[in-house]
């Protein structure tokens, strides 16, 4: 076996993924987002907040509990070696499936298909997207898109190089029961807020570790300061982790992110980052190469490290 073979494995599947994404209908991990609808029909009634936390943490567990008899009842079939963990990355990573679906978005857009556009993006987004205008769709866009790049691509691979597939999967499965929880969601609120804290945890040591290295990537000048400046008034049913994103790409971009939004017909009070910026079409395309560029250095760095793991 090649020294450090993971390193070669996420290399590997890095290439996939870019080349051959799994759109999410059709992902193992839809399975995992059935799940998680189903237990919160079941257990997510009305109560005090308190109570519905309770819920939210205890759902949660009943979730992972049932998923990792599925996968443990997978790899007891199958060899457990890199290359079975490589297809747990695999399967763990949606970036690009998100990101040729904004392409979609961008092209409607263009060609004044605003309702189609919408379509597109309510396949990915939490929130309401019938209301929007163009302006809408496109901040929308550009927050799936950096979320999508962050949950569904970045931290698993970060995990599966640290601890392996079986980390990477289940990071995913945790980020699943976020977006279907969503804390925002009036239905979700209390009962979202426990699944959310736990990835934020994961979340932060992640993106001190990247955040200032992604940010060179694109010049974001001042990021930092809007987040301290922005941080306060963050409402708790987003994570603080998601501020920190919206932050460099407002930077880097110049426009303006985030904003109010409809969540199950309630409208929810969110702030404007770098407010009066307002993104078009091509800003899509903007945020895409920057995550291309990132992903490139990502891809090379795995391979220099691997050639001279295995010349040394």
């Amino acid at each position: 076996m090649a020294e450090l073979p993971h390193l070669l494995a996420a290399a590997i599947v890095i290439i996939v993924e870019w080349i051959l994404p799994i759109p999410f209908r059709y992902s193992p991990l839809k399975l995992c987002a059935l799940l998680a609808d189903a237990i919160a029909k079941k257990v997510n009634t009305p109560g005090s907040d308190r109570q519905r936390q309770i819920s939210g943490f205890m759902s949660l567990l009943t979730y992972f509990v049932f998923v990792t008899v599925i996968i443990w009842a997978l790899l007891f079939i199958m060899p457990y070696d890199v290359w079975t963990e490589a297809i747990l990355l695999y399967i763990s990573l949606s970036y690009h499936s998100v990101a040729k679906v904004n392409k979609s978005i961008k092209d409607a857009l263009h060609n004044k298909q605003n309702t189609l556009a919408k379509d597109y993006l309510a396949e990915h987004a939490e929130f309401d997207t019938k209301p929007l205008s163009p302006l809408g769709i496109v901040k929308g866009a550009l927050e799936v898109e950096i979320r999508s790049w962050a949950t569904a691509w970045l931290t698993p691979i970060i995990l599966f190089l640290a601890f392996g597939g079986v980390a990477a999967i289940a990071y995913r499965v945790l980020d699943i029961a976020v977006q279907r929880w969503c804390a925002f969601d009036p239905k979700f609120d209390s009962f979202g807020l426990p699944s959310l804290a736990v990835r934020s945890a994961l979340d932060w040591v992640i993106v001190v570790m990247v955040a200032p290295i992604y940010s060179v990537f694109k010049s974001s000048p001042g990021w930092w300061r809007m987040f301290r400046k922005y941080q306060p008034d963050w409402p708790q049913q987003q994570s603080l982790v998601e501020l920190v994103w919206s932050c460099i790409v407002a930077a880097g971009c110049r426009i303006e992110m985030a904003g109010p939004a409809m969540f199950n017909g309630v409208k929810a009070k969110r702030l404007r980052i770098n407010e009066g910026q307002k993104p078009s079409q091509t800003t899509i395309a903007e945020l895409q190469s920057w995550n291309t560029r990132f992903i490139i250095f990502v891809l090379v760095l795995l391979l220099l490290f691997w050639l001279i793991a295995n010349t040394i």
